[in-house]
């Protein structure tokens, strides 16, 4: 039975190993390379990075009395079970010295590759996996539904679940399977991932700020929790697709969960489960895998800084409710800027408006300094009202977005209302933050919907009026429940 790409290590966080600059390779220096869960470091014995400048026999050790802080591109290792690693943009202080001094040298490292040694930042195919990915595709069973009977046929051979072309890259998803096995047993688990392969070789941060970001930020949206990177390879070019697989560690990704432990059987029913806030899957009915990645790719550049705002509360549990609507409803004013651009109104009416309150100031003998100061003032500020800008968008939604204003008519002022005690709090003016927190869900609710929809799943917002957990929002919204409320205590949710 053969494992899977990587997954003897997925526990490790250290590796003890000897390390090298490129071409020299007879300077060695042992040291350690920890995964700390917030970053990479690599803590050197003896010597640092930087190649001893070579003098006479009669030289003596120079030292520069300040160290200076600079960052090495490339640095190869080798760890003690043989296997070779690359280290890229390795930072730290360089100490000049004509001989290696015992000191001990600490340097951040920017992405660690182990299983080979590469000249420079440049890679042909990269592979990922999320903590989701395989729920949300979700694959056909690693049985053969024909043979069930038959123990033994068991679908082992990587199959690719769609391919397709985006511009000259191919974007391809694709299921295996990975075990392990003894005399005794034999343990399977199905795993799938994303590669894309490239027709002209990019860096590692590129491969991630235009594939892997995008992608995440989609099964975020769509399952409405946060999603882990949890396997990345990077492959460099004239490798074949097990050769030169290089596994990947920075500091985003968290391989601490092993496949097996990971009860995909239970995450798929979670997708599926009424009450959950799944929107899509990779396998809807309604759009399939490449329009819908595709879509969200068109859109994902200039929705980028949006998505970040509203997921951005996924992965930091920890924020105070207020930060938290605040992000959400700063997705919404930006998706309204987006969407409807324009004035509040057209260019005539706003300067009658501004005439109109100019002249009533002139003629009630307000000072004309304070009147020229109005005037300029208000001149620049043809601005939407921020219920406006929420009114919009819940229009964009369409029974979503009705059933929102069924039952509260004034939705977007009450929105605006608690975006202001958030922007602008005032200390004698009690805030209702469950209230606050619900009307936060409901926007989360509308983003989601929107943005899915931009990348062209239309019934967006019919989903998630079907679900449960929306309907408990709404219903702590209305009008009866805030009437309800009134004699209760407020507090922080």
């Amino acid at each position: 039975m053969t494992r899977s790409h990587g997954d003897s290590d997925e526990h490790e966080t250290e590796w003890e190993g000897v390390w090298w600059l490129p071409g020299s390779s007879n300077d060695r220096a042992p040291g350690t390379l920890i995964d700390t869960g917030a970053g990479i470091e690599l803590v050197l014995h003896g010597a640092d990075l930087e190649p001893p400048v070579m003098g006479g026999p009669n030289s003596r050790p120079i030292r520069v009395k300040e160290p200076r802080w600079e960052v090495t591109p490339i640095v190869h290792g080798r760890l003690r079970d043989r296997r070779s690693v690359t280290l890229l943009n390795a930072s730290g202080t360089h100490i000049r010295s004509l001989f290696v001094e015992s000191e001990t040298m600490v340097y951040r490292i920017e992405l660690a590759l182990l299983g080979g040694h590469v000249a420079q930042d440049e890679f042909a195919e990269m592979r990922v996996e999320f903590d989701w990915l395989d729920a949300w595709l979700d694959p056909d069973p690693i049985q053969d539904p024909t043979r069930l009977r038959d123990a033994s046929l068991i679908r082992e051979r990587t199959t690719e679940i769609s391919r397709f072309a985006v511009n000259a890259t191919q974007v391809v998803f694709k299921t295996g399977v990975v075990g392990t096995s003894s005399e005794a047993s034999i343990h399977l688990d199905r795993w799938s991932a994303m590669a894309v392969e490239l027709d002209e070789p990019q860096d590692w941060k590129h491969l991630v700020q235009m594939w892997v970001r995008p992608i995440q930020d989609l099964l975020a949206v769509s399952l409405g929790r946060s999603v882990q990177i949890t396997w990345l390879h990077f492959r460099p070019p004239g490798g074949t697709e097990y050769d030169q697989a290089l596994e990947a560690r920075f500091h985003i990704v968290q391989p601490g969960t092993p496949r097996r432990d990971r009860r995909l059987s239970k995450n798929q029913a979670i997708l599926h489960n009424y009450a959950e806030p799944t929107l899509t899957t990779g396998r809807d009915p309604e759009l399939s895998l490449e329009d819908l990645v595709v879509g969200w790719l068109l859109h994902w550049p200039s929705y980028r800084p949006l998505i970040a705002s509203l997921v951005g509360h996924l992965y930091a549990p920890f924020m105070y409710s207020t930060q938290k609507y605040g992000a959400i409803f700063q997705t919404l004013e930006g998706i309204s800027s987006r969407k409807f651009p324009g004035s509040d109104k057209t260019k005539i009416e706003h300067q009658q408006r501004v005439k109109d309150i100019v002249d009533a100031a002139t003629v009630a003998g307000v000072h004309e300094e304070v009147v020229s100061w109005a005037r300029r003032v208000l001149g620049t500020r043809n601005d939407k009202t921020l219920a406006a800008k929420i009114d919009e968008v819940l229009m964009l939604t369409g029974s979503l977005g009705q059933a929102i204003l069924d039952t509260d008519p004034a939705f977007g002022n009450n929105a605006a209302g608690f975006r202001l005690s958030v922007a602008h709090p005032r200390q004698r003016k009690e805030i209702d933050y469950v209230r606050q927190h619900w009307y936060g869900e409901i926007m989360s609710w509308v983003a989601r919907c929107v943005l899915l929809q931009e990348a062209g799943l239309e019934s967006a917002a019919e989903r998630a009026l079907k679900k449960s957990s929306f309907q408990y929002a709404l219903r702590e919204i209305s009008e009866d429940r805030k009437d309800a409320s009134e004699a209760k205590p407020k507090g922080q949710l």
